[in-house]
């Protein structure tokens, strides 16, 4: 059954639209998961055709007058002042355009909507025109990728570029057509005062800073680490407001107390055991664990790693994200990244000196230097810039999975890993291809590869089986009794 998003009505699946109030049911593309309006016959994503696609719950579409609550997000340039005394004004729009175009581009990609622009600052809606359970975080996580995009941006530029953020909630009205619109491109009117209060946490916010308002961060205490800034007077509002400082997104709740794991007593022995014959052996293997939404995939998940560690493997984790075209490959970087101690979140300076530490402590030659570069989003030293801009692509993706699968062998032989990489329904075929090349390699050293999937959505068939070159254990989970 799939729950209409308006009136909560369970149709049955296939339906489009509700039947009980006639709004339309969002339609998940069954080749990469993303999510498209009804009535649409190919994928705006993947251009595959919806003739097989289902409806999802995940997500629904804004009507003409519904209201909606949105996390709205205001991200303006830092030192626009002071960057337009040192350039010229060519070099001045030409830079604020690639700064734009940057945060533009991680709005989209992390499932957001450019409202406006206002000079060099971009104001940007979570939550429409398709709303998801999680757009607090999806702006959160976005506002955090956006830093690092930025300076990405000024280390290629040259420049000291750095933009300060705030988001906090509020209520949308999907807004009339206007004739003098495109009909694909929706408006809303924001209401409320959280546009202002949005606003004005932006205006608090210090380079490379991204302030919360207390509403987003009681939506993501579970999933990001933030800092209290205690009650603040916020300009036109009458009472005292509590801020926050979002730090780093947090990869695991490891800490949060939670009740006895019920049901899945037969899965807890199989990967009891599989660790155990991992540490004996010296030799791991891949496990599908599938299991419709709502089944209990991450928490049984929760289980593994907790019970991994307590034998004394290291755990690791990357996370498929539905947030839009382009993010398949956040799965391997937040991977790469927990492999060499690098935070969720992170600036291009500590991912530098994570790759230096790596090089220092053997776990990766110097002809890889320029696919960990590549993993970790760092420029392209002098040296090595050439080697790079005559490699064709193949080459590029082969060399970035053979530096992965290095460093989790050489890893693993120090201390046992347990590597998870979850949703992978939503994957991207270079994802699925870094997915096949770890399940062959932890099958000669000691790591076990997890990944949850839908089953409706399992892109593990034939031909990657294949490429895996080896047996993959599969756990299929049932409802609860």
């Amino acid at each position: 059954m799939v729950a209409c998003p308006v009136c909560q009505f369970d149709n049955r699946e296939g339906r489009r639209f509700c039947a009980e109030c006639g709004g339309g049911l969002a339609v998940a593309c069954a080749g990469c998961g993303a999510v498209n309006e009804p009535g649409a016959k190919f994928c705006g994503s993947c251009g595959l055709a919806l003739t097989a696609a289902v409806p999802s719950p995940a997500a629904s579409r804004a009507r003409v007058g519904e209201r909606r609550q949105v996390s709205i997000m205001y991200v303006d340039l830092s030192g626009y002042t002071q960057l337009s005394e040192l350039l010229d004004a060519e070099e001045l729009h030409t830079t604020t355009g690639r700064v734009l175009d940057t945060v533009d581009r991680t709005v989209a990609d992390y499932g957001g909507t450019v409202h406006r622009h206002v000079g060099d600052a971009v104001m940007a809606l979570f939550g429409v025109p398709a709303a998801h359970g999680d757009d607090p975080y999806r702006a959160v996580a976005g506002a955090l990728a956006i830093h690092a995009a930025i300076g990405v941006l000024g280390a290629e530029l040259g420049r000291d570029l750095a933009v300060h953020i705030g988001i906090a909630n509020g209520e949308v009205v999907v807004a009339e057509q206007g004739e003098e619109r495109p009909k694909d491109v929706p408006e809303y009117a924001v209401t409320g005062v959280a546009a202002n209060l949005a606003s004005r946490l932006n205006g608090m916010a210090a380079p490379r800073e991204t302030i919360v308002s207390d509403g987003i961060q009681r939506a993501v205490e579970r999933h990001v680490d933030c800092e209290s800034l205690g009650a603040v007077e916020v300009k036109g509002l009458k009472e005292r407001v509590v801020v926050w400082r979002a730090t780093a997104l947090r990869a695991a709740d490891n800490d949060r107390p939670r009740g006895n794991l019920v049901g899945r007593r037969a899965e807890m022995i199989q990967f009891d055991g599989t660790l155990h014959a991992c540490g004996d052996a010296e030799a791991g293997q891949a496990i599908l664990l599938r299991g419709q939404a709502g089944y209990g995939k991450t928490r049984l998940v929760e289980e593994f790693e907790a019970l991994a560690r307590r034998l004394g493997f290291a755990c690791h984790k990357g996370l498929v994200l539905d947030f839009g075209a382009g993010k398949g490959r956040d799965a391997v970087a937040s991977l790469i990244g927990s492999l060499l101690g690098l935070p969720a979140t992170d600036d291009a300076a500590a991912r530098q000196a994570a790759l230096s530490r790596a090089m220092d402590d053997g776990l990766c030659d110097t002809d890889a230097q320029v696919f960990i570069n590549d993993l970790l989003g760092l420029p392209q030293p002098v040296a090595l810039r050439g080697v790079y801009d005559a490699m064709s692509g193949t080459i590029r993706a082969a060399g970035r999975q053979a530096a992965v699968t290095d460093i989790v062998r050489r890893l693993s032989y120090r201390q046992p890993r347990l590597l998870t990489v979850e949703d992978i329904h939503w994957a991207d075929a270079a994802t699925l291809d870094y997915l096949a090349r770890m399940a062959a390699a932890v099958q000669d050293c000691p790591a076990v590869l997890v990944m949850t999937s839908r089953i409706e959505g399992d892109p593990l068939g034939e031909d990657w089986r294949a490429a895996a070159g080896g047996p993959l254990t599969t756990m299929d989970l049932g409802p609860l009794r």
